[in-house]
């Protein structure tokens, strides 16, 4: 069974059955409702992904009742079944918002190409909230870390900066890139190192990093060139494909943008092995480089 749920309507029960039937055919969960004053509360129950529903027993009620569906829920996708002596209401219902009409007799194939339309929609729009979720989150961390190094980061010790603040951004990182590997490494250009001094997800006591020079490694190489990189596989990259350092990373993509205060480079954070098995795309790239 499919994880896409779609929620029906239609007073007539043949066409109840039939939708359900050809949408169970399609491997699709289905909830039907048994009165239309059902549909608002099956949606905040079960979110279906898409809604088809004969709203011509309102009569003059129709338009209201589709206008509160798409008020209280606005990127779900409604489908209305539109009978056959009434056509006339296919171009009320478009400008009252509907996804799509589709006229009875049902025929199959329209229905199952207007609920697939449907549902792809969905996908969208929830992967496109996602994503607005995950820019407020790095926008707020910015926030926080500008406030922060204003005001405290330049007291930091540089191996230890013990700092709950730095860590629930780091936090909120692995969270926003589903990442197991989040770190950030200080830099002590007097001695010409860097240091991990904080890191989040699946990581060793930051004790056990050694001291890297800048300039080696992919952190060093991003503390001297002052530029986030993106690397989709670390395998087919010329800067890094021969790096001794490319085996601690689990998978193959990250990312590593440099922290700049006054100017200069005083960290760099580092994003590598995704939990789920895609690398890094070009649009967590613009994210992790706004924070």
């Amino acid at each position: 069974m499919s994880q896409y749920t779609v929620l029906v309507y239609d007073s007539e029960f043949f066409y109840s059955t039939y939708i359900e039937d050809v949408l169970h055919g399609e491997r699709y969960r289905v909830i039907k409702a048994s009165i239309i004053n059902e549909i608002p509360e099956l949606i905040k129950n079960a979110s279906p992904y898409v809604v088809l529903c004969d709203v011509s027993e309102l009569n003059d009620g129709d338009l209201e009742f589709l206008g509160m569906i798409k008020k209280n829920f606005p990127t779900l996708p409604v489908i209305s079944i539109v009978s056959s002596d009434k056509k006339e209401s296919v171009v009320r219902y478009i400008k009252a918002g509907v996804f799509d009409c589709i006229e009875k007799p049902i025929i199959k194939e329209e229905l199952i190409l207007s609920v697939r339309k449907a549902i792809e929609f969905t996908i969208y729009k929830r992967e496109e909230i996602e994503r607005v979720s995950k820019i407020k989150k790095i926008v707020k961390g910015t926030e926080t870390l500008i406030q922060a190094s204003r005001k405290r980061l330049p007291k930091l010790p540089l191996k230890y900066p013990g700092s709950m603040l730095i860590q629930s951004i780091l936090d909120s990182i692995v969270i926003a890139f589903d990442a197991e590997k989040v770190s950030l490494s200080w830099l002590d250009r007097e001695k010409g190192k860097y240091y991990v001094v904080a890191c989040a997800g699946y990581c060793m006591d930051i004790k056990l990093f050694k001291p890297r020079s800048i300039g080696e490694g992919i952190v060093g190489y991003v503390a001297n060139t002052k530029e986030a990189i993106y690397v989709p596989d670390i395998s087919m990259d010329e800067r890094f494909k021969t790096s001794p350092f490319k085996d601690q990373y689990k998978s193959s993509s990250f990312m590593c943008g440099p922290v700049i205060l006054n100017n200069e480079v005083v960290a760099i954070v580092s994003v590598s092995d995704r939990k789920i098995p895609k690398p890094y795309s070009e649009e967590d790239f613009i994210l992790f480089k706004s924070f």
